[in-house]
């Protein structure tokens, strides 16, 4: 796998707060600030996780118990991945950078 790279503007609502996805009028815009995520596949077994604004870790797929900080985030994604049978085939390190 080559390493690839994301990118993602912020949005702000001027009305339309969490009416989006329940199909209500909404009018949102782009904001300069953004989130930016490096994907590369990993060297280890671990998925890891790293941001300067939350630190870093390492998740374990065969241990996805909550523990209440911003990985479970994360794991919440890679357990739905699983039980739709869509899980990664190796793991990746993820490197986040976000003005938002």
């Amino acid at each position: 796998m080559n390493a690839m790279f994301g990118c993602a503007p912020g949005r702000a609502n001027i009305i339309g707060e969490h009416v989006d996805y329940n199909d209500g009028y909404i009018f949102p815009f782009a904001i300069e600030r953004k989130t930016t995520v490096h994907i590369k596949r990993s060297p280890d077994s671990a998925f890891c996780i790293r941001s300067e604004g939350f630190g870093d870790f390492r998740i374990d797929p065969e241990d996805l118990e909550q523990l209440g900080d911003w990985a479970d985030y994360f794991k919440g994604v890679f357990w739905v991945l699983r039980k739709h049978d869509r899980f990664p085939p190796f793991p990746v390190t993820l490197d986040i950078v976000s003005d938002v």
